[in-house]
């Protein structure tokens, strides 16, 4: 298990001791980033804030900082308008929380061939819509709540730090300080979002959003919890021949949901051979090949964190399985089995059960 994090509701608890019994952090803190250079604008918010980073580390020695550079700070300040240390109060103490890991960790930790997912200090449910999960709690201990950042090493040994959208290079700097280890990175961490905002930010995922938008599946999908969202890429929707565009609302609310995993699976925790239910009740069996991971036909291209879990950007739209995996109907009474066929006026045109042939088509030739 890695260093275990203490629940940081206790600092609620003594935030009137804070300046007595975290006096040092702070200062500790400040001297260890004065070895930097690289880290000198960090160092300087530091000495500025003494009460939030005291309030954030507490006296708990197993934390890792990833501590953004000169360079990041440059970067955060070119594309919001405005310096970190200018941010509003709540926005700076939730960034600076995305940085902090529940659990000290060096360079040597992070092996895993699909790297490892980290809790972090950031808590409340507009971040951090999830819950941790077995495996997080058996690693970091039950206090490691937070939302995750994943963090993998590369064949070349550079490390990359995935955190919301954004993928940043991390320097192993394994510098102990009385609060942990600190790290080193190129860039100031967006917070996350939910699954629609997170699509709409993520290039290549426009037919998508039109989808979501479409069939109304994205307000259950955006305040769920634990979700594991499937983006289907541009090119897989044309491929497809757009069925965000030739499909009606009940088809498209199918296909979406068909998408959606009720569990956050991050990619250290893919196994080869995994069947997983979607919120449809249909099937999805997982494939490693190597370096790639496939769910069902669908090769992952690259992964963006939400607030409430995960999202896979995949190379095809996953055929859709006209029987629900557990060989019965859905039971949902608000967002009901389309049934395309059920009178003529709701029956699809010819170009609609084209595509439904040649997609469920797919899935057979799968098997």
């Amino acid at each position: 298990m890695y260093s275990s994090l203490r629940p940081v509701a206790v600092l609620c608890c003594l935030a009137g001791f804070i300046p007595r019994v975290f006096s040092d952090t702070a200062s500790d803190l400040s001297a260890a980033l004065a070895q930097y250079p690289s880290l000198s604008n960090l160092r300087q918010l530091v000495n500025q804030q003494p009460t939030v980073i005291n309030t954030l580390f507490g006296n708990n020695k197993n934390f890792t900082l990833l501590a953004p550079s000169n360079e990041a700070f440059s970067s955060f300040a070119s594309s919001h308008d405005r310096s970190l240390p200018s941010a509003e109060p709540d926005l700076l103490k939730n960034t600076l929380s995305y940085h902090i890991l529940a659990g000290g960790l060096t360079y040597s930790n992070f092996d895993g061939p699909r790297g490892i997912t980290v809790p972090t200090l950031l808590t409340g449910e507009l971040y951090n819509n999830r819950s941790s999960g077995v495996s997080l709690a058996a690693n970091f201990g039950p206090g490691a709540n937070g939302q995750v950042v994943l963090i993998q090493k590369q064949s070349d040994g550079y490390v990359q730090v995935q955190a919301s959208l954004l993928q940043v290079n991390l320097t192993a700097l394994d510098k102990q300080w009385s609060g942990g280890y600190i790290q080193m990175v190129d860039h100031v961490f967006d917070l996350p979002k939910n699954c629609t905002e997170t699509m709409e930010d993520t290039d290549g995922l426009d037919a998508l959003y039109e989808a979501l938008k479409e069939s109304g599946a994205y307000g259950p999908i955006d305040t769920m919890p634990n979700v594991t969202c499937l983006g289907p890429n541009d090119d897989a929707f044309n491929a497809a021949g757009n069925p965000q565009k030739n499909f009606n609302t009940s088809e498209t609310n199918w296909m979406v949901r068909s998408h959606v995993i009720p569990q956050p699976l991050y990619p250290d925790q893919i196994q080869n051979g995994l069947v997983l239910q979607t919120l449809r009740n249909t099937s999805i069996e997982v494939r490693v090949e190597g370096e790639h991971i496939f769910f069902n036909n669908a090769r992952v291209q690259s992964t963006a964190l939400t607030n409430n879990g995960v999202v896979y950007v995949v190379d095809k739209i996953l055929a859709r399985d006209p029987t629900p995996a557990s060989g019965s109907a859905p039971t949902s009474t608000t967002d009901p089995s389309p049934s395309p066929t059920k009178n003529a006026a709701d029956k699809p045109s010819a170009t609609k059960q084209f595509l439904l042939a040649v997609i469920v088509a797919g899935s057979f030739s799968l098997l």
